[in-house]
């Protein structure tokens, strides 16, 4: 199974038991989320003078370098996965917790609409 694969269903776990998801995410994922993570808090920090901003500059680079590609992958999974149209999605400056919100809120949404069609019983 793929990062994005990996990732698509986490956030379909993480959405429904978020704590019991977060420890039986496969670890490849919990390194992406984890990555993710770092990039979002770097990127948010003040470089108050020279020193601090080349060190928020470096860790930046570290933690953020692959991300945006990473998560486009993630939106063409997602579209796959769960069918769900992401082109309008900015995961750009979103943090992990917020880009599965998203992808549960729209994932829902889109459910209920297809519930509304053809009723419960059929899906």
């Amino acid at each position: 199974m793929s990062p994005a694969q990996l990732f698509a269903l986490s956030v379909f776990a993480a959405a429904t038991t978020a704590p019991l998801a977060q420890q039986a995410l496969p670890p490849d994922v919990q390194r992406f989320v984890q990555r993710r993570d770092l990039c979002d808090h770097f990127r948010g920090e003040e470089p108050y003078d020279a020193d601090r901003r080349a060190f928020l500059e470096a860790r930046t680079r570290e933690f953020c370098t692959g991300t945006d590609t990473d998560l486009d992958a993630l939106k063409r999974e997602v579209t796959r996965v769960f069918a769900i149209e992401t082109a309008d999605f900015d995961f750009s400056d979103r943090t992990s917790d917020e880009i599965r919100d998203k992808i549960w809120e729209k994932a829902v949404a889109s459910y209920d609409e297809k519930e509304q069609l053809v009723g419960r019983e059929v899906l």
